[in-house]
């Protein structure tokens, strides 16, 4: 032992956010970003499903109620043919929990939560959802982005 301290690994994550991003997605954004990961944005589900397939994301989170499309069908498509493998999460409306929970899991999501949470629950919960995703090559990641990119890790 030569008394260097302990420096965990930091793999870097790509978040995709889909929805209007106001509200509760702009504070698990924040909350994110200053975990150190990198969010991607759409602002609606077609959007969203364009930005799913090119980006090849670590997770999703994707608002219940979109301008065009529902959020669950949206979820559906990307977890029953697009990325079935990548962690999605569904955030609904505070006190929309008993209907659109059943639903959210029918429509293939791996978690769901309110829009107004406690954060920090809300982080640990992402956290545990990452892992279930392989780790892509570094070759994998694009340069580009298709949305407004801000960077942003997981520890």
């Amino acid at each position: 032992m030569t008394g260097q301290p302990y420096l965990p690994f930091r793999k870097r994550h790509t978040v995709l956010l889909i929805g209007h991003g106001l509200g509760g997605l702009k504070r698990v954004a924040f909350s994110l970003q200053r975990s150190g990961h990198s969010i991607i944005w759409a602002d609606d589900g077609v959007a969203g499903l364009r930005t799913a397939e090119a980006e090849r994301p670590d997770l999703i989170i994707c608002e219940t109620v979109l301008v065009d499309v529902s959020g669950f069908d949206v979820c559906h498509k990307i977890k029953s043919s697009l990325l079935p493998n990548t962690p999605l999460v569904l955030m609904g409306r505070l006190g929309d929990e008993p209907t659109d929970l059943p639903r959210a899991f029918r429509a293939g999501a791996d978690d769901y939560f309110a829009k107004i949470m406690d954060w920090h629950l809300v982080l640990e919960k992402l956290q545990a959802l990452v892992p279930m995703k392989a780790m892509k090559p570094a070759h994998a990641y694009s340069t580009t982005r298709t949305a407004e990119t801000a960077e942003i890790c997981f520890e």
